[in-house]
């Protein structure tokens, strides 16, 4: 503000000479004083820091009266103690001539009720009125200090809350020019001040992402940025490194133009993450093959295509043969195992662009990539097969499998994929009743599926309806020509197909629950009658085959002491055929002894299909092994069974165990089991299955009659 002389001057004023007395001196200067009121500022004139007169403006600032201030020896004891030293030397280098006017000088005024009161003022000499005197003007401008204060910790507080946010911060201008970075821009992007002004916002951007980046900044540039979560973009560190960030832009009108601030944060971990979850969401974790999640987005995605541009394409599903048995005789994880090679051989012989999934268990489906019609399903199919002809190599095992491929083709069986899928697994059952390993999808099929269905639901009833029957297969001993035992196989007399034979109902009860009434209906009719022979004086043993999952049944042993026991018959009256890949079950050791402990002979059934290890078997607590049927029956003419079936026969007998043969068709082979010390047979050459009041006419024609009792 100006000093006195220049608003005198201002208002057409000037000091008059010196006043005669102080009443008159203290009158002119209130008229003086009075007339500049109007500024609203308050003023004091003083004397070597004595008062001689004031406003009432000033009076109003502090509180005090004239009268009052007039009796302090100095009016600067209204400062405040801390202050008085720098005014006092103030004022003596003013009134020494060492400074001219101050303008605008800020100090502080304690009030008279002890408040402390920030102002600006000024003082100047007044001219013609004697030494050491001046006027002072002083300006509360405490309001304005204080909104000073509140702006400096305002600004105080928004610098620590972005110096400590672990966002990236950054301001650039319109041009793209890089003005300020917060604490962790300078960490997320290696760069701090040293690398202003010469950085550019783009530098911060990988180049992939940099038009992006711009259109978005234009957005803002141009005002019509839409609302909306923050954007992705690829950052780029000043070492050249890259990182997935999340930014969100907002524009600041400043004085000289606009401003942009960014918001930036490293999310590199967090998409990692989300991805890793999207992965695991929609792929096999076993095979990192796409799952059934993931492959049914795909199939809708290809029959979308496929309808707009009335296009055809196949689809394959598939399964692995016997897989349950592998999984029961070597243990789940070496079906993990299998499955995971299976999965590897598959990426082999098809195209990376073909979609592989497994959709659970050891079922899988291919939807081949630009692949028109069933030809070319056709060759996918036996690429497939080939790849599996292979032995697997799992922990230590060479396994053999082979697959049953359905092929469905859009548009001509299913315009839709819930039909694609249904129809190429109907078509995969019927590739399991085909020799060619794979099927194309034919509408007839369609019926057996609905009627493998409709047969499950009858054999629940058929074991309580009394529509099961047995029929017995005599097991002679080749050497005395003689009847030893007979093996129990069911039938069911289906009041509409008619006899069944076990193929057509046995595979539907292991894959239910039916296995195990089943089993046991089986198991009381055979020693039920095994009572009645024994009762007429024919020490007949009998023989019942037991499911894999018959063996995880924990109160089997238990069962079958108390069903002997009911029936009044020694345990050595009855022997329990297991096949040979159930056998090899880790666990069927342990299963197994219980029961051989009751003295229930034990056998394992279908020898030579399965996957044997010799040091396994010999642990195991059995008496006898039959070797498969289909190494038997043409044993005269083909000689790779007779090379299968001679050491084997062998092998038995090294291993203490009895030997019998299945399937034996003919009198050729019979004699060739004879003569290479084959202990037993079984086989249409002896006799078909039969009723039980059948067996005894058979035994009395005298070409095989009972064994002696022994």
């Amino acid at each position: 503000m100006a000093g006195l002389a220049e608003e005198e001057n201002r208002q057409g004023m000037s000091l008059p000479p010196q006043p005669p007395d102080r009443d008159q001196e203290t009158e002119r200067y209130r008229q003086m004083l009075d007339a500049l009121s109007d500024l609203g500022e308050a003023m004091v004139v003083t004397e070597a820091g004595k008062m001689l007169y004031c406003n009432d403006a000033y009076e109003r600032l502090t509180g005090y009266t004239f009268a009052e201030l007039a009796a302090r020896a100095n009016l600067i004891e209204l400062a405040p103690p801390e202050l008085q030293a720098d005014l006092t030397r103030r004022l003596a280098d003013r009134l020494a001539g060492r400074v001219g006017v101050e303008h605008a000088a800020e100090s502080q005024l304690v009030t008279r009720d002890g408040r402390r009161i920030d102002c600006e003022f000024s003082i100047r000499m007044l001219a013609g009125e004697g030494p050491n005197r001046i006027l002072g003007l002083i300006r509360d401008i405490t309001p304005r200090k204080q909104a000073e204060r509140a702006l400096r910790e305002s600004e105080q507080r928004v610098r620590a809350v972005v110096d400590n946010v672990t966002d990236a911060i950054i301001s650039f201008t319109q041009d793209g020019e890089v003005l300020t970075l917060n604490p962790a821009a300078e960490r997320m992007f290696l760069c701090d001040h040293t690398h202003l002004p010469a950085l550019q916002v783009n530098d911060l951007v990988a180049e992939g992402s940099r038009a992006q980046f711009s259109a978005a900044l234009a957005e803002w540039v141009l005002g019509d940025a839409p609302s909306g979560p923050p954007r992705e973009a690829v950052g780029r560190r000043q070492d050249g490194t890259i990182f997935t960030m999340e930014y969100a832009l907002s524009p600041m009108d400043v004085e000289g133009g606009r401003l942009f601030l960014a918001t930036m944060r490293d999310i590199s971990d967090r998409k990692a993450h989300t991805e890793a979850l999207e992965y695991q969401a929609l792929h096999d974790s076993l095979t990192g093959l796409p799952n059934r999640t993931l492959f049914g987005d795909r199939l809708r995605q290809k029959v979308l295509r496929a309808q707009r541009r009335s296009a055809t394409f196949p689809l394959l599903m598939f399964d692995l043969d016997r897989f349950k048995d592998i999984n029961d005789s070597l243990g789940h994880e070496a079906g993990d195992l299998l499955l995971e090679a299976l999965a590897a051989r598959l990426a082999e012989v098809l195209r990376e662009s073909d979609t592989v999934a497994r959709l659970g268990g050891d079922e899988f489906a291919v939807l081949p990539d630009g692949m028109p019609g069933p030809a070319d399903a056709i060759t996918t199919a036996q690429k497939i097969l080939k790849a599996l002809e292979a032995p697997f190599e799992i922990e230590g095992e060479r396994i053999v499998t082979s697959a049953s491929i359905g092929i469905s083709v859009y548009p001509d069986d299913g315009d839709d994929a819930a039909s694609l899928v249904r129809r190429a697994d109907v078509a995969m059952y019927a590739a399991k009743r085909s020799s060619s390993g794979y099927a194309l999808y034919a509408a007839d099929q369609d019926r057996h599926a609905a009627h493998r269905l409709s047969l499950l639901t009858e054999l629940r009833e058929a074991v309580s309806a009394g529509q099961l029957v047995l029929q017995y297969q005599p097991k002679v001993h080749l050497r005395s020509r003689t009847t030893v035992a007979v093996e129990a196989l069911v039938r069911w007399q289906h009041p509409r197909d008619g006899m069944l034979s076990p193929d057509n109902f046995i595979p539907l009860a292991e894959q239910s629950e039916l296995i195990r009434p089943l089993t046991r209906w089986v198991l009381e009719a055979a020693l039920q009658q095994a009572r009645a022979w024994w009762a007429a004086g024919s020490r007949i043993q009998v023989a019942v085959n037991l499911s894999t999952r018959n063996l995880h049944d924990s109160e089997l042993p238990a069962y079958l002491a108390d069903l002997l026991r009911a029936n009044g018959l020694p345990a050595e009256v009855l022997t329990l055929e297991i096949t040979e890949s159930a056998a090899m079950d880790p666990e069927a050791a342990d299963r197994l002894l219980p029961i051989s402990n009751l003295g229930v002979n034990l056998s394992i059934d279908d020898f030579g299909t399965g996957y044997s290890s010799l040091a396994y078997l010999k642990r195991l607590p059995v008496s006898e092994l039959k070797i498969d049927r289909s190494f038997v029956m043409a044993l005269d003419t083909d000689a790779d069974d007779a090379a299968i079936v001679i050491p084997t026969i062998d092998l038995g007998h090294n291993l203490g165990l009895s030997v019998v043969a299945e399937g034996v068709e003919n009198e050729a082979s019979e004699l060739m089991l004879l003569r290479h010390g084959c202990d037993f047979a079984q086989g249409y050459h002896v006799s078909r299955p039969m009723i039980a009041g059948a067996l005894q006419g058979w035994l009395e024609s005298g070409e095989w009659p009972l064994a002696p009792l022994t």
